[in-house]
């Protein structure tokens, strides 16, 4: 007779009918159970009976029993109520209208924070507040590892020069910038330290070369325009920048020719800063000296502040 091709029926489920307790039972479920689980119940066992030994036995038995209970729902928050159109708070510049004082304005039109104010931002000082605060930042530099370097005949020189050297940084934290702008705290302290050393004759040294730049030639408050430019000649071609000042393309030095776009290095990589732009600041200084001996101060500070501007500052002048 052929075998029938009807599929075997499975055995039914659910519990088996034999006892718990019955050995042959323990035995059939002992050879259904994988080495992993059974090293599984005998970890569990031999747990079991460590912590009935220390007579934590109840307390771990409570514990699984609490952790087998079902948990609740939790509740569902009511939800709250719907503000007040009328009692939000307003955005005046967003409505056209301005902030009183420059601070923060509640929907009442009062002001209920005051406006941040940058305490580096020089062209918001009055008069005294600047020069404090130019007085501070020419402590900091004089204050420097570099000044510990400095021989007698050095440090004879940079006392000597404080005397116009404190209205130069008073002056070129204020107009110093591009086109006559504030220049940054950083900026200029990096200036006020390259300055310092070519007015002692140390000169400006760099890690990229020996020597040092401007050493045993220390600039004096006479300085003239010409004088200065020769000097950012002679620094573009010690330690060119990588594009060249254009006033400068053309010019000669040592029997060099500055080019637009220099071919050799060692550059720097500062943008100007090593040695260009504190140069300019001096240039810049001088020329201002200068205008003031042609025009006056109040037509020259006029020019540079503009006429609101200036009386406002000669009002601070008066009141310190």
């Amino acid at each position: 007779r052929c075998p029938s091709l009807m599929p075997a029926r499975p055995p039914p489920r659910g519990p088996s009918r034999t006892s718990s307790t019955s050995p042959v039972a323990t035995d059939v479920m002992t050879e259904e159970l994988s080495e992993y689980e059974l090293a599984r119940l005998e970890t569990i066992r031999k747990n079991q009976l460590a912590f009935e030994s220390m007579g934590l036995g109840d307390a771990v038995a409570g514990l699984r029993a609490a952790a087998s209970r079902p948990k609740l729902p939790k509740a569902r928050s009511k939800p709250r109520p719907a503000a007040d159109p009328s009692a939000r708070r307003s955005s005046r510049r967003l409505s056209g209208e301005a902030a009183a004082h420059g601070g923060l304005v509640d929907s009442d039109g009062e002001t209920d924070h005051p406006a941040y104010r940058d305490p580096n931002d020089v062209s918001a000082m009055t008069a005294p507040e600047l020069k404090a605060w130019c007085d501070a930042l020419r402590a900091d530099v004089l204050r420097m590892a570099w000044v510990e370097r400095l021989g007698e005949e050095e440090m004879r020189r940079l006392d000597g020069a404080q005397e116009w050297l404190a209205p130069f940084v008073i002056f070129t934290a204020r107009f110093g910038g591009k086109g006559e702008s504030s220049l940054s705290r950083q900026n200029l302290k990096s200036v006020l330290k390259q300055v310092f050393c070519l007015v002692s004759g140390a000169g400006v040294t760099t890690e990229k070369r020996g020597g040092a730049f401007g050493k045993g030639r220390p600039i004096g408050l006479g300085i003239q325009a010409e004088q200065v430019d020769a000097l950012r000649a002679e620094a573009q071609v010690w330690m060119p920048q990588k594009r060249a000042p254009e006033d400068l393309v053309g010019r000669t030095v040592g029997g060099e020719r500055i080019v637009k776009q220099p071919d050799r290095g060692p550059f720097d990589t500062s943008n100007g800063w090593l040695l260009n732009h504190p140069l300019m600041k001096i240039r810049l200084y001088c020329e201002h000296l200068d205008e003031l001996k042609e025009m006056g101060r109040e037509a020259t500070m006029r020019r540079l502040t503009g006429d609101g501007a200036w009386q406002a500052a000669r009002s601070d002048d008066a009141a310190a």
